[in-house]
């Protein structure tokens, strides 16, 4: 959260409730705000046909009437204690003993209610009796659990509060087993007087007793945002990790038979972070139960992992290549099938595109900088789903964060995350609670409400003797909460006001029971100042399985069994952990739905102590009961890297080369850039550079840094030569290369493109460089090659006109400080014994022809007549033939006009074996907030719109018909500061559209560009004209830099390797750093399949550029990935292509 923010800006303390509007009612019958739909209701699809849907029943069926009240005065309000309105949790569990699950609610500054749950959705407030009030203290997170072991369920509450001494103490309360409880957290040492937010109880080393872990936080948000660095005595500076208190460190408790022991400090998990979430889960599926911490504002998340004998290490930024920046609530669970857990963490952005551009959340790209410069990793204020893709080589694992590919990532303010299958067709959706009491990151209301205020005296009781005159200038906007259905390809559909739920409110604590045992989850959630709600789930002819177990020792309701469910070829995961949601705790149950399945054919249980049992043929639609009855001990298979296919080559075996960057900030510069463009390099080729029969390879350097030539020794090791002339050329920034004979004299040269994009226009440091080689491995530069400052980006050398005089393509990448705008391309061609430039004669268009990414020469048709296929960033795939000596261009013809795309690579080949040409583009993928269509693309609207010699290129989406500007006011105020004037506030500019923004004569002026599609793509012939066939979502999760295609697993169908990542992307859009590598298996009918990278063995998890193979001389065939800013790599291909026949 962004509160404190506030705080540094105004230093005020003020009070903040809800204002006097249309909506719920107040306590004292006031009125709230009745709020914004984010979305509207859209056609339910196909697959979900069968589910009756949703109803949110009212109190007056369900007797549950439970609201949290927030009241709020001068001493207690969301200015002095900034975690006011983050709610409070729910639990459920069977207290009573009659088979239904009951509900306890906490409340955050009131009393607790406790409901016995009668059937039917008929409820009880048995509170009282049972001595579960606790209506003191400011408490937040609720877990159900069996402490002591005597199998009744016993209710542990986490306090915290500005308060001190015994009112901020954790609260224990043992079940009698009598329907009332008696507080004993003393009793067993969990009388903690942290600021705690909640605890989740597991058995971290399978002894059978359960152990706790405590997020706690500490009460100085005005250093919540502050970098804490220290400096060492050679004056280099680190990043504070340690406590400053006592009680604000999370906290690690060991159960010793009955009292808990605080072994935080020996186990390595002392820690300052505002902790808002924690999830128990083993997350390396090795048998013991590793820790997710969710935390806010800008300390990284936690992923610790248990190392046996009490010790955890926190891997998370080795795991993890993003975050949330204010991480909130979570959780962990196998969405996709592929019996890995993946990890949901919400943040609070918001969907509606008026509001995300009036609230606050935003970081600069200096303040991004400075974090990644001191270790706080990547941050971006929008939830982040964490696919787990397993373990690479080194035995990491490597998690892809796919949360805008799944359509998951902007859900305002967000609070309790529940992964659940509730249609029961064998796939996990996703439940959202949102909501915050106020606004107080409305731009309006920072910069220029509070600001004045603050100017003008601050809040006071004699300015203001009504504080409700203050409050009511503080926006107000309850929300609805989000449903999720899995749509089984990495996507998700928004149901909500489909299914009719989308009742505004401010939600927190939420979670899944089946309130009425009928096989459906419903959802139970705590609202802030209105009734709490329950969702009816009704159903659908699907059928599914619900298993409750008994542990091994006091673990009575088995906290940490895993399950796998096998129906047919589908296998299901579970993990037994009930907090879930936030700050709650939902059914111990594991909920399996079964799809159409009548029976689960093989039901594996594998208990916390690592031993298991199984049963076969267990029928569906029922509850069953396992006991603790182990028949063995259970041997983990590993999520290891198997490397079937590649195999990971390191030193010495290798010759090393890391590519360095040089520090160049594009968006000083060029503010509204999309992404950086100084970083696309390096290029690599290979080739027999010495022409003694083995393979050599080139691989270019950054501005600062030269490039190397390393060639192949007989025995298969590799040599880097020394080469006075690139050493000399380190400053030229290397993007492209390629060998070919330049002289025809029978030795091959090296053409070297520049590019970075750091220079200004014109500068020599474009001039691409032609080396000769003289014959004794040395290279030489020719200093009559044309020199054509340009910011290139690739080339191509190909004979189009068949008489051993190739043309050279050179594409041009970018024109610094003028994007969108095209650079200058050119073909050259060899006239006696230099070099010219020819692209007037041959192809006058292709000198201003777009942004190049790709250029590819084939006969697309098998008519005899070469093509040109070019293509890049805002281009479409172009082809042009060579038609009596002129490229004439045949786009249309071969159907491919508005294919325009951000297109980062092009292979153009025969990959089906069928005789007909495929086009493969790798584009931006969908794994961002760029979406484009047909009907909806996205457009650059680019002219220099103040006149100071600047192009301002403005990036715009359509909405309901109309075409608004991606970028936030002060972005764009930023780059055109007269539009201050026209937009004095926040809330003017953020529902304008671009014709509100510009007069139309500076919009038809203004040069244009429109991309259609953003997704990876092959282009098949059909009937002489190309259809786009996309590649499956597996291959959209990030820029596709480049293509290699080969029968890798060796049956005979060429299959495609796709490498990329781009980190360097906006600060608000984020880093594209999904792509571990990417390979997609050719099947027999034309058709392509994701193979995991775990089965295959390649990780390509850096920025790729390049990918090439390379033979070696005991017949191996090696894979080479260069990478931006990191090592290159190297796999060994482990088996050998099939002969084409």
């Amino acid at each position: 959260m962004l509160l404190n923010k506030i705080l540094l800006l105004c230093g005020l303390a003020i009070v903040l409730i809800f204002s006097s509007c249309n909506g719920f009612q107040s306590e004292d019958g006031e009125s709230i705000q009745a709020g914004v739909t984010t979305s509207e209701a859209e056609p339910l699809p196909e697959m979900f046909k069968d589910h009756r849907g949703f109803e949110i029943l009212p109190p007056e069926t369900t007797g549950i009437d439970f609201v949290n009240w927030i009241k709020e005065d001068f001493d207690y309000n969301v200015m002095t204690y900034e975690y006011l309105y983050n709610g409070a949790g729910v639990a459920a569990g069977d207290i009573s003993g009659n088979g239904y699950p009951d509900l306890y609610f906490v409340s955050t500054m009131g009393p607790n209610k406790l409901y016995l749950n009668k059937g039917n959705y008929e409820f009880e407030d048995i509170t009282e009796s049972a001595g579960l009030t606790a209506a003191e203290g400011f408490q937040t997170g609720v877990t159900m659990v069996d402490i002591n072991g005597n199998g009744l369920l016993d209710i542990y509450i986490s306090v915290t509060g500005k308060e001190t001494g015994s009112i901020k103490r954790n609260l224990l309360f043992i079940n009698n087993g009598d329907l009332t409880f008696t507080e004993s957290a003393a009793e067993f040492g969990l009388d903690a007087e942290s600021n705690s937010n909640h605890a989740n109880f597991f058995d971290m080393n399978g002894n059978g007793y359960l152990d706790v872990y405590m997020i706690n936080h500490p009460l100085t948000f005005q250093e919540a945002v502050t970098l804490r660095l220290r400096q060492r005595e050679d004056g280099s500076t680190y990043r504070l990790t340690h406590p400053r208190t006592p009680y604000e460190s999370d906290r690690l408790y060991r159960n010793n038979g009955g009292f808990y022991e605080d072994i935080t400090a020996q186990a390595g998990m002392e820690n300052s972070a505002y902790g808002l979430s924690v999830i128990i889960s083993d997350i390396n599926l090795n048998g013991l139960p590793d820790i997710f911490v969710g935390n806010d504002y800008i300390e990284p998340d936690h992923l610790y992992i248990n190392k046996g004998n009490g010790v955890f290490e926190d891997k998370a930024m080795t795991y993890f290549r993003q975050m949330c920046q204010n991480s909130m609530g979570a959780d962990i669970a196998d969405f996709n099938n592929n019996g890995l857990p993946d990890i949901v963490v919400l943040d609070m952005v918001a969907e509606d595109h008026a509001r995300y551009k009036e609230l606050m959340n935003v970081m600069t790209v200096s303040r991004h900088n400075l974090m990644l410069e001191y270790d706080y990793g990547h941050q971006y204020v929008r939830n982040v789903l964490q696919m787990n893709a397993g373990q690479n080589a080194n035995g990491d694992l490597e998690f892809s964060e796919i949360g805008r590919l799944a359509g998951v990532s902007n859900t305002d303010w967000s609070w309790g995350a529940l992964f659940a299958d509730f249609t029961n067709n064998t796939l996990k959706d996703l439940y959202i609670a949102n909501g915050y009491l106020r606004d107080v990151t409305d731009l309006d209301y920072v910069v220029y409400t509070l600001d004045s205020i603050n100017r003008t005296g601050g809040v006071t009781n004699v300015r203001f003797p009504d504080i409700n005159t203050v409050l009511e200038l503080v926006p107000s906007n309850p929300l609805p909460n989000y449903l999720y259905l899995n749509q089984g390809d990495l996507t998700f559909f928004d149901a909500t006001a489909t299914y009719g739920i989308d009742q505004p409110t401010f939600s927190s604590g939420s979670i899944y029971v089946d309130l009425n045992r009928d096989g459906n989850l419903d959802l139970v959630v705590s609202n802030i100042n209105s009734p709490a709600l329950v969702v009816q789930n009704k159903g659908s002819n699907n059928n599914y399985l619900q298993i409750t177990t008994t542990g091994p020792g006091n673990n009575t309701r088995g906290i940490g069994t895993k399950a796998w469910a096998t129906t047919g070829e589908l296998t299901q995961y579970l993990e037994l952990n009930g907090n879930r949601g936030f700050f709650s705790t939902s059914e111990h149950m594991l909920h399996f739905g079964l799809g159409d399945n009548e029976q689960v054919d093989q039901l594996l249980i594998v208990w916390p102590d690592n031993t298991f049992q199984k049963l076969h043929n267990v029928e569906a639609n029922q509850r069953i009961h396992i006991e603790y009855a182990p028949e063995g001990t259970y041997t983990y298979p590993g999520i290891q890297s198997r490397d079937e296919l590649f195999t990971t080559l390191s030193s010495p075996d290798i010759p090393e080369f890391h590519h360095r960057e040089n520090d160049f900030e594009d968006f000083h510069r060029e503010r509204l850039l999309p992404h950086r463009l100084s970083r696309l390099g390096p290029g690599l080729e290979v080739a027999d550079f010495t022409g003694n029969g083995l393979e050599d390879f080139f691989i270019g350097g950054a501005k600062g840094q030269a490039g190397a030539l390393f060639i192949q020794n007989q025995d298969g090791s590799f040599t880097k030569t020394q080469q006075a002339v690139l050493e000399a050329d380190k400053e030229y920034e290397d993007v492209d290369a390629m060998f070919f004979d330049a002289n025809d004299n029978g030795l091959l040269d090296l053409l070297v493109l520049s590019g970075g994009y750091s220079e200004p226009i014109n500068s020599p440091l474009y001039n691409d460089r032609l080396y000769l080689n003289d014959g004794n491995g040395n290279l030489v530069r020719d200093e009559s090659f044309p020199k054509i400052p340009t910011c290139s980006g690739p080339g191509l050398v190909h004979d189009f006109e068949g008489e051993g005089n190739p043309f050279i393509f050179v594409g041009g990448r970018a024109l610094p400080v003028n994007y969108p705008l095209a650079p200058t391309s050119y073909i050259l061609q060899r006239r006696g014994d230099r070099y010219v430039n020819i692209t007037s004669r041959v192809f006058p268009d292709f000198n201003r022809i777009g942004m190049v990414t790709g250029i590819e020469a084939a006969d697309l048709n098998g008519n005899g007549v070469l093509e040109l296929v070019v293509t890049g960033e805002w281009m479409p795939i172009a082809v042009y033939s060579f038609e009596d000596g002129q490229f004439v261009e045949r786009t249309e013809e071969f159907g491919l006009d508005r294919t325009n795309g951000w297109w980062y690579s092009l292979h153009v080949e025969d990959i089906t074996g069928d005789g007909k040409m495929e086009i493969i583009g790798g584009n931006l993928g969908l794994n961002s907030r760029y979406k484009a269509s047909q009907e909806k693309p996205i457009v650059n609207i680019a002219r220099d719109f103040d006149r100071n010699g600047m192009i301002d290129a403005i990036m715009c989406y359509y909405h309901d018909g109309e075409l608004y500007p991606y970028h936030r006011r002060d972005d764009l105020i930023g780059q055109i500061p007269e539009l201050r004037a026209q937009f004095p506030r926040y809330r003017h500019y953020s529902d304008a559209t671009l014709d509100e923004v510009f007069s139309p004569e500076q919009i038809a002026e203004a040069h244009r560009l429109e991309a259609y599609t953003m997704e990876t793509s092959i282009f098949k012939m059909q009937d002489g004209v190309y259809q786009q066939m996309p590649l499956s979502n597996e291959a959209q999760v990030s820029p596709v830099f480049d293509i290699l295609v080969d029968d890798f697993d060796g049956d005979g169908i060429k299959d495609v390797l796709l490498v990329g990542n781009h980190i360097w992307a906006d600060v608000e859009t984020g880093a594209y750093d999904a792509s571990k590598g990417v390979l997609m298996r050719g099947n027999a009918d034309g058709a392509f399949t994701f193979e995991p990278n775990r089965n295959h063995g390649l990780w390509a998890s850096e920025e790729a550029r390049k990918i090439r193979q390379i033979k070696t001389p005991n017949g191996e065939t090696w894979v080479l990935i260069a990478n931006s800013d990191s090592p290159l790599q190297f796999f060994r291909q482990n088996i050998s292509a099939q002969p084409e026949l």
